[in-house]
């Protein structure tokens, strides 16, 4: 599907891990594509944002997929093709696997550190949104979605009725307005292997939490120059008065 708005794409993406976490991203050159029932928000991805009831005008995009359908089964009604709809529809949900990255350009977030860079013992990695190839084993043209999260978490949306985008939008880039300060921005996969090979050129630059060590930090490094990121520039933080602050090394 590709962007599914368009004018709302971050040329920089950012993604808070445990050292741990990006030891094992840069040993491999992989990032996990996660299912929604393992996030952290119980109503992230749910398929009771949306609502299937046909109020007498249904959206191209059902008589689309009817049409589809009705290639392999010619004589299924559509009445039949609307019950099974909703769990065809959740079936999908549950075979998408979402990477979760942050647009907030300001590093320094406390909270971002706090909640997914253990404690600030982590580090962040940037990442350059506008490269061309990014993940090596997949066609980002068809297998690809992404998108930036919008926190308008007000009410249902009738799938049978509006554009196939827009219910694919209010599913998987929509959540609750106390999530705003992540600024997240998703790539999202159906049917495909939640680990998933990145291009090192995509990898830009690595930010180092207050609480890492210097040893860490050094040994770090290092994973980096012999695992193909050469490139990447590192950044250290520090405590300036009650803001984080961080300077290359």
């Amino acid at each position: 599907m590709g962007l599914i708005y368009e004018n709302e794409k971050p040329a920089k993406i950012y993604k808070y891990v445990s050292l741990a976490d990006g030891q094992l991203i840069i040993s491999n050159s992989t990032l996990k594509f996660t299912k929604p029932s393992d996030f952290n928000d119980p109503f992230d991805c749910d398929i009771r944002l949306l609502q299937f009831e046909n109020i007498g005008k249904l959206d191209q995009h059902v008589y689309d997929d009817y049409d589809e359908l009705k290639k392999r089964f010619p004589l299924v009604p559509l009445a039949l093709f609307l019950e099974a709809y909703e769990p065809a529809i959740n079936e999908k949900i549950n075979s998408t696997r979402v990477c979760c990255f942050s647009a907030n350009e300001s590093v320094g977030n406390i909270l971002m550190w706090s909640h997914y860079a253990n404690k600030h013992k982590g580090i962040c990695l940037q990442f350059d949104n506008n490269f061309e190839k990014k993940f090596i084993d997949l066609d980002e043209e068809e297998e690809l979605s992404e998108g930036k999260v919008n926190y308008h978490f007000d009410g249902k949306l009738n799938y049978l009725g509006g554009n196939k985008k827009d219910g694919h939008a209010w599913v998987f880039v929509n959540k609750a307005k106390e999530w705003e300060y992540e600024q997240e921005y998703r790539f999202m996969i159906i049917k495909k292997k939640e680990i998933q090979r990145f291009d090192p050129l995509f990898l830009k630059n690595i930010y180092f939490g207050v609480n890492v060590t210097n040893e860490e930090r050094i040994d770090f490094i290092e994973l980096c120059k012999k695992n193909n990121y050469a490139h990447v520039k590192f950044y250290l933080g520090v405590k300036q008065g009650l803001s984080l602050e961080f300077t290359e090394i």
